[in-house]
This record gives C-alpha cells, sequence and structure tokens, in this order.
C-alpha cells in the first residue's frame, strides 16, 4: 500500500518542511536567511517531487514570485531591507494598528486571547501528545503555533508511512484541523493583513499560506478516501 501514488502527498517530509518555514515566518519577522533557506527548499528534490506529481503548486504561484522579488531586494541591501521587514513585523503583529494573529480573536465570542478556542486548539494538541515547548513564547493558538503543530504532524504521518503503520488517524487528524482550525480563520486574518497598511512582504506571504493549506486539504481529502477504500476492500476479502 505505501507504494501506491494516492500516499505520495503525505509521503514526503518536504510538506512538514514548508508548514515548518511558514510557522517561523510568523514567529518572528522576515529576514534574508528565512527567506534564503525558504528558496533553497523550494527548489529541493523533496519539493520538485512534489511539484511534478501535483503541480507546481508552490514555485508556480505568483505569491512565491513575490517573495523571491523581497528576497532579490535584501541581497542588494540586507541591512536595509531586514530593519523595513523588523518594523512591519512590529506595526502588523505586536502594535495596536495591526493585526491579531490569534485563533480566539477571530472565533471567540469575545474575540478576546485565550477565550474557547484557545482551550480547543490545546485539547486538540493532547490528542497526539503535543504540549507546547516552554521556549515557545505565542499561545497555543497563535498562527505559528498551528502552522508549527501542521509540521509536525506533517512528519510524523510521512514516518509512520514509511515505517508501514496505518496512518489514517493521523490524516484525519489533518483534516479536521484544518477544517475546524486553521482554514475558520486564517482566510480572515490574510484578508485584515492586505488591507493593513504596513503590510508589505506578508501580503504574498500571507496568500502564500492559504493557497498550500487549500491544496493540502483537498489532497488530504483525496488521501482519505483512498485508504478508507483500503480498509473497505481489505474487511471484504
Amino acid at each position: 500500500m505505501t507504494d501506491n501514488n494516492e500516499l505520495n502527498w503525505i509521503r514526503s517530509q518536504g510538506r512538514g518542511k514548508l508548514y515548518g518555514f511558514f510557522s517561523a515566518f510568523f514567529s518572528k519577522e522576515v529576514n534574508l536567511e528565512k527567506l534564503d533557506n525558504f528558496h533553497k527548499e523550494c527548489l529541493s528534490r523533496e519539493t520538485k517531487e512534489m511539484e511534478e506529481k501535483f503541480g507546481n503548486i508552490i514555485t508556480g504561484s505568483d505569491s512565491y514570485s513575490q517573495l523571491m522579488e523581497y528576497k532579490n531586494k535584501a541581497e542588494k541591501d540586507k541591512e536595509d531591507e531586514e530593519l523595513k521587514y523588523r518594523v512591519e513585523f512590529a506595526h502588523l503583529f505586536l502594535l495596536p494598528e495591526g493585526v491579531r494573529p490569534y485563533e480566539s480573536v477571530y472565533r471567540g465570542k469575545k474575540k478576546l486571547l485565550m477565550d474557547k478556542p484557545w482551550e480547543e486548539v490545546k485539547n486538540f494538541y493532547r490528542k497526539v501528545g503535543v504540549v507546547k515547548d516552554k521556549e515557545e513564547h505565542h499561545p497555543e493558538d497563535h498562527i505559528s503555533v498551528e502552522l508549527g503543530f501542521m509540521s509536525f504532524i506533517s512528519h510524523l504521518t510521512a514516518e509512520s508511512l514509511e515505517e508501514e503503520r496505518n496512518v489514517s488517524p493521523l490524516v484525519k487528524l489533518q483534516i479536521e484541523f484544518l477544517q475546524e482550525h486553521l482554514l475558520k480563520w486564517l482566510p480572515q486574518l490574510k484578508d485584515n493583513i492586505l488591507e493593513n497598511k504596513y503590510a508589505d512582504i506578508y501580503r504574498p506571504l500571507v496568500k502564500l499560506v492559504e493557497e498550500f493549506l487549500q491544496t493540502d486539504i483537498d489532497n488530504l481529502y483525496n488521501v482519505n478516501t483512498y485508504l478508507e477504500n483500503c480498509s473497505s476492500s481489505e474487511a471484504k476479502k
């Protein structure tokens, strides 16, 4: 079963690495090193193989092209460009005129930090034995932490598939987390970032993240259907 093309989407460790980069971009300000490493990952064998099978989901995006333009600017004037990124991050995510990248703010009844969605996300992490690292300064429902969770679960799924363990529960968990959490509020966060006068590099970045999440859940649906059909066929034998 592990050789079937239907499972290629969850087989690659590149998927988890992309989630990891997206998490890092929202955890702290963008810099040239992050952009350069992201660019290298997008040109890596794993990502190339993924794009050969599923289309140019990253490198074919206009948002990716715009990010690479920022990278080229930063290479020419690193000090000036990185200062701009720090200022933008502060205005967007730390100061009152920015956005608040927490699920509770978008989905909680009171629109406050650590509202009910925060509790729901913490409980979800516990399903797979995940507890926030003490060094992580963002709460569990911060966009970077939620993307980091998807990175972790993606890597875990790829490793489990390689070891020929049952990955169906892990696939279902990812679909549920995207459905019930990330994709329920990321589109609103994206719109707010796009509308914010201080947003610059985060405009193509947040669009690229949303595009990837939509592609991810579509492919996870396909994987889940395949696994369910396999289980049904086995049951009939």
